[in-house]
Formats: C-alpha cells, sequence, structure tokens
C-alpha cells in the first residue's frame, strides 16, 4: 500500500450477491439490410397532461426494423443500406425500443438524430420507433419543461407499435413481441422516459416494460425510478450541457428493485452520442465514433439480458466492467437487486456502526466518518451516504466486524468508491490509487485482493469539458469493484 496520505471515498455499501447465469445459445439468424417506416403524416396525439390539458398534436416518428437476408454473415448498416422504405420485415418476432431525443434547438427533425443507435439495435432485430418530441415545445413551455407530455408519447408509441402488430394491413403484422418493450432517451428524452416507467404502473392496463436506458438524463420535474424496472445510464464526464451531474443523481435515487447499471464515460460530452450535433460550450477528448461505440455496445447488452433473456454478449461482463466495449476509459457502477448490505454509510453519524449489527474499527486512519455525497460544489454527484477514510500509512486499516452470516449463496463481495479531488498533497492529480481487500470466515482463512488488479487501480476524478462553470469541473463519481 503507498505510504503516502492518501483520501478515498467509499460510498453507499459494500455487499454481496450471486448472480444468475443463463444457458441461452446465441441467436444464428443475422440480419443485413435496415428498412424503415415513417407513421402517416396525419396521425395526432391528444395530450392529457395537466397542462395545457386535452390537447392534439401531431403524432411524428419513424421505425426501423430488420430485413432478412439468409446470406448475411453480420449486420449491415451503412447509410446506403438502410434507405430502403417498407421492405420485408424479418420472419421473426421482434422486441420494441422506443426512442426520444432531447431538447435541441440546434437543428431540425430531431427525431432522426440518433440513427447510429437505431440503425444498431435494429440490425439485432429489434423493432425501433424514434418519437419526435419537438411537436410539444410550444405547449406550456413553462409546465415541467414538458417531461410528462415527452413520458405520454413514449408511452403512446409503444402502443402504437403494438396495435401494427394486430394489423392485417401492416407490414409488422404478427411480427412483433408484443411482451418485450424497452424505453431509451436521452437528455429531456431521458427525464420523459423515467416519467413514462413510473406513469406506466399508474394505467389500468400498463405495458410491458422490461428495461430503461437513458442517456445524460434530466433530473427535473421528475421521480427517479419507483418501480421494478432494471435501469442503465450513461454519463459523459466532460457533458457541457447538464455539467452538473443530474444523471447520475436521478439514477442513484432510483429504487432497487430490479438492476441497475450506471456508465461513467470519462471524455464523453453530452452531443456525441447524437448523430452530428455538436454544442460551443462543451469539449471533445474521445470521438463521436467512440460514444457510438460504447452507447450500442452497453444497450445491446442490456437490452439481450434484460428484453430478451439471453446472454449472447456475456452481459455480466460489460455490464459490471470486466470486459471493455473499446478502450476509452470509462467505469461501471452495477447494482443488483439480490445483495446482503455490509455497510452503506447511514444513518449519518455511526460511521462505527455497520447494517450487520457489528462495529467498524477505524482507529488506525488519520480520520473516519460518514458523509451524505449530494453536493456538487464539493464535487459529489452520488445521492447517497457514504464512508470517507483518510490513511497516512501502510498498515492503516478499516476493519468491519459483524456476527457470522451464511453467504453461501453470493458469488461476488461488490463496493463503490472514489478518490476525493481537491488535496494536492493527498492525491495528486490523475494519480491512480492502490488498497487491499481482504476477508476471513469462520475457519480463520482469509483471502486478500489488490484494487489495482481491477482496471488498474482507484481513478481520480476526471475533468470535465465544459466552460459553463467551473464548480462542476471535477466529479467525484463512485465505481464499482467487484
Amino acid at each position: 500500500m503507498n505510504t503516502a496520505m492518501l483520501r478515498i471515498l467509499v460510498p453507499l455499501l459494500a455487499v454481496a450477491w450471486l448472480l444468475s447465469s443463463c444457458d441461452c445459445t446465441p441467436d444464428t439468424q443475422n440480419f443485413a439490410l435496415i428498412g424503415y417506416s415513417d407513421v402517416p403524416a396525419d396521425e395526432t396525439y391528444t395530450m392529457q397532461a395537466e397542462m395545457p390539458g386535452s390537447q392534439d398534436v401531431p403524432f411524428i416518428a419513424r421505425i426501423y426494423y430488420p430485413s432478412y437476408d439468409e446470406d448475411a454473415i453480420q449486420a449491415v448498416i451503412d447509410e446506403e443500406d438502410v434507405n430502403y422504405e417498407n421492405i420485408q420485415v424479418a420472419e421473426k418476432l421482434h422486441p420494441i425500443v422506443v426512442f426520444g431525443h432531447g431538447r435541441y434547438t440546434l437543428t431540425e427533425d430531431n427525431y432522426l438524430g440518433m440513427t447510429n443507435l437505431m440503425y444498431h439495435l435494429a440490425s439485432w432485430g429489434y423493432i425501433c420507433i424514434s418519437v419526435n418530441f419537438d411537436v410539444i415545445e410550444g405547449l406550456q413551455w413553462e409546465y415541467e419543461a414538458g417531461i410528462p407530455h415527452r413520458g405520454e408519447l413514449f408511452l403512446h408509441a409503444a402502443q402504437y407499435v403494438i396495435d401494427l402488430n394486430g394489423d392485417g394491413t401492416s407490414i409488422f403484422h404478427d411480427k412483433i413481441d408484443v411482451d418485450k418493450i424497452a424505453l431509451i432517451g436521452h437528455s429531456r428524452g431521458g427525464g420523459g422516459a423515467i416519467y413514462a416507467v413510473n406513469e406506466n404502473q399508474n394505467l389500468s392496463s400498463p405495458l410491458p416494460i422490461l428495461a430503461l436506458g437513458t442517456i445524460s438524463p434530466v433530473d427535473a420535474f421528475t421521480d427517479p425510478v419507483q418501480v421494478e424496472v432494471p435501469h442503465v445510464s450513461l454519463y459523459g464526464t466532460w457533458d457541457g450541457d447538464l455539467e452538473s451531474g443530474p444523471g447520475i443523481k436521478i439514477w442513484n435515487e432510483g429504487v432497487r428493485l430490479a438492476d441497475k447499471v450506471f456508465a461513467e464515460i470519462h471524455g464523453a460530452n453530452h452531443f456525441h452520442f447524437t448523430d452530428d450535433i455538436d454544442y460551443m460550450w462543451e469539449d471533445e477528448e474521445i470521438s463521436r465514433d467512440e460514444h457510438h461505440e460504447i452507447s450500442q455496445g452497453l444497450f445491446n447488452a442490456f437490452l439481450d439480458k434484460h428484453v430478451r433473456g439471453n446472454n449472447r454478449f456475456d452481459w455480466p461482463d460489460y455490464l459490471t466492467g470486466s470486459k471493455k466495449v473499446n478502450s476509452v476509459n470509462y467505469y461501471m457502477q452495477y447494482l443488483s437487486n439480490e445483495f446482503l448490505n455490509i455497510d452503506d454509510g447511514s444513518p449519518l453519524g455511526t460511521a462505527d456502526a455497520n447494517n450487520l449489527g457489528g462495529m467498524n474499527d477505524g482507529t488506525s486512519l488519520a480520520s473516519f466518518d460518514d458523509k451524505m455525497l449530494n453536493n456538487p460544489i464539493e464535487h459529489f454527484y452520488n445521492q447517497s451516504e457514504g464512508l470517507i477514510l483518510n490513511w497516512d500509512g501502510s498498515t492503516n486499516q478499516l476493519e468491519l466486524n459483524f456476527p457470522a452470516q451464511d453467504v453461501t449463496s453470493y458469488s461476488h463481495l461488490s463496493f463503490r468508491v472514489c478518490q476525493v479531488h481537491g488535496n494536492a498533497a493527498a492525491n495528486p492529480l490523475d494519480t491512480r490509487k492502490n488498497f487491499s481487500v481482504i476477508m476471513g470466515d469462520n475457519n480463520n482463512n482469509t483471502f486478500s485482493v489488490q484494487v489495482k488488479d481491477y482496471w488498474e487501480g482507484l481513478h481520480y476524478p476526471d475533468l470535465v469539458g465544459s466552460a459553463i462553470d467551473p464548480d462542476y469541473q471535477y466529479k467525484c463519481i463512485t465505481r464499482t469493484y467487484r
């Protein structure tokens, strides 16, 4: 252990859990050409949001779908292979993905601005519908930023695709798996997707939404996820539009009734997940193509697990971080809904007591306390409590003692941790840290690992590439070690 003075943050929890495995074999069906079909121009939807109340808006959307090509050995999604209207839909039942864009004032036809993700998911067999949210921008602009309206349109779009499956005149007739739906949203579309997942449970006949994906979602005017729906969220540390970190806030506060995954992508910004939008207030460290590769890969693995129930992409490895989509520096938080909570730092003022009824011994540490991690000005973004440790010697340790536990049903020990920004002597800029984790059992066996063996150690908070507000330049976002 490094003998220099170090300060680390061990937030929220140290847990053990069991990961289930799947014997599902990969689907050998490959798709080549991507077709698209636009919703007829005369379609409307009557909004039910509290304000402005019942009002008709145009329902505009494009549906992307896979076309079968028996000679294809991989998906072909070059632009020249996409511009096919009303070509044959592959003879399978396809899950539904509904996508919602953000509030982009810099371009037109924003619902067509995430084709990189739509093409990719369609090439793997999903029916993807991208919805035009610009149609609600004139409706009570000040009413909850249009988040409820976006949520309504998400749910309407899903029902629209379900209805096409029963329409004998539609090219989608009997081609859609109406029991498998996922929502994905970017920016305000992400807030709308979360709203839709929560609101869906209030419907008399809730839709079968099996998964939720968000990219840099807003946290305004909607509650975090309140229902048993798995959630994967992506956030770029160089986000210059939502530099205050609302994405990690709303993800962290969501219930833990289903798996939760968060990807902190160093050098990613807000707008380069789209096809071509740029924003003058944010920089770019990783390329636009690298933004796309990460979102495509992580969403594909997540949906394959939680929508299809497969494991074609080694989902535990990609979603927990032991495998990477590409060489970009990004970190994962993975919270299972099956866990034994050892210590989550709660309630405040009880750092010496853990959740298993035992006592923590931090007497050898230079300092040891618990802290609420909800102040972005202090560079903390997780909306949770945690333990904060400071050590200055190689023999310093934190010991968690508790009555014997039967953990034979669990397969991993995990905790979330990050360095604290702001002390150049304790945590030199851009320096990774190392420490050991030791477990013992009733037979006096001990087992030890070092965090340097996992992604080269504990990373330093990344610098955000935004010129808007220097208060948010560094982000102490935790990551999972398992």
